[in-house]
Order: structure tokens, then sequence, then C-alpha cells
């Protein structure tokens, strides 16, 4: 989830502000390592302008909608914060992932579709009172952060694709200029 641009030194110490909040409501991902059994808990990754959140809960074994309920609130609360904080997330830099898995009998799986399920669709509050539909995007969807191409999945096709169409630009662009090719 991505949210509003600003100012390094206005929006950076909002943001760190807001994320101690957001940590104390419990939200983020907590991990515990199996050997030592340190316990950290990560409540979102900032980085001037673009913020995002993360839903994991390792100590419980999360249905969908559960996790889709966690999402909802999750991104409600950092909302309030950042407009309470003078600031508002943009909904038309906002996208999630919401991941769940098919399991087969083997104890393989599959990552399960349902970005076009309503259920599951997730609402940022802004200004106003209002609240904005925004994008769930499927497993294997691209979109750039901090400009880089990535996808949950790993899938780096959607990166090769702007990479490729960066390097056709330069070579069109070259080709169509004035520049003198030695044989």
């Amino acid at each position: 989830m991505t949210s509003q641009r600003g100012s390094i030194s206005r929006l950076g110490s909002h943001q760190h502000n807001n994320l101690r909040a957001y940590k104390k409501k419990g939200h983020g991902v907590y991990f515990t390592c199996l050997l030592s059994l340190l316990k950290m808990h990560i409540s979102g990754i900032l980085s001037v302008d673009d913020t995002d959140l993360i839903h994991l809960n390792m100590d419980h074994e999360e249905l969908v909608y559960e996790a889709h309920k966690a999402m909802q609130l999750i991104i409600t609360n950092w909302g309030y914060l950042l407009i309470a904080s003078g600031k508002s997330l943009r909904p038309i830099k906002c996208f999630y992932h919401l991941i769940p898995f098919d399991w087969r009998s083997n104890g393989t799986w599959k990552y399960a579709r349902n970005e076009l399920n309503k259920e599951f669709d997730i609402w940022v509050p802004i200004w106003g009172g209002e609240v904005v539909l925004i994008d769930h995007l499927l497993v294997d969807e691209s979109k750039e952060t901090l400009a880089v191409y990535t996808c949950p999945s790993g899938d780096c096709v959607g990166a090769i694709k702007v990479m490729q169409d960066k390097a056709q630009y330069c070579l069109d662009t070259s080709k169509n200029g004035k520049l003198h090719w030695r044989k």
C-alpha cells in the first residue's frame, strides 16, 4: 500500500509517529525464531513517501476472510492516522494483494484466485470522511513500488517488460536522432 508524496522532513517524522501508533494497535507481522525463540515485530516498511503495510498472523492459521478483515482494519487505521497528522492516502497509488492458498492432498499448494470477489474489496479513508475502493491485484501482477516492478509470486515478467520498453525507447530515440554511427 502506498501513501502520499511529500517533503522528506515533514513526511518522515509524521510517518514514523504514525508507524509507532500503528504498531501499538498490534498491526504488522510477528516472527519467532524456532532456534532462539527470539521474537520480532515488523509493522511496516517506510521509505520517504511510500509505505508498505504488512499483515501476516503466524500464531493463527487465518481463513482468507479473517485476513481480509484484518487488512481492512489495518488500512483504515493507517488512513485515519495519516488524516490526523494532516496527510491522506492517495487511492490512485494504493493497491493490495490478498494471498490465500489452495492446499492439495499431497501437501503442495497453488495461489487461490480471489481478486474478482467483491467480498474482498478494500477501501481507504480520505479527507472529508469518504472511503475509496483500491485495486486488488493478482498475485502475479507487477506494480511499480520504489521504482521497481515486483509482485508477491516472484514473477519477473512485468519487470522485464518495463526494461524492454525502456531499452526500445532508447534504441528508437538514438536511431531517430542525429547520432553518427561508425562502421
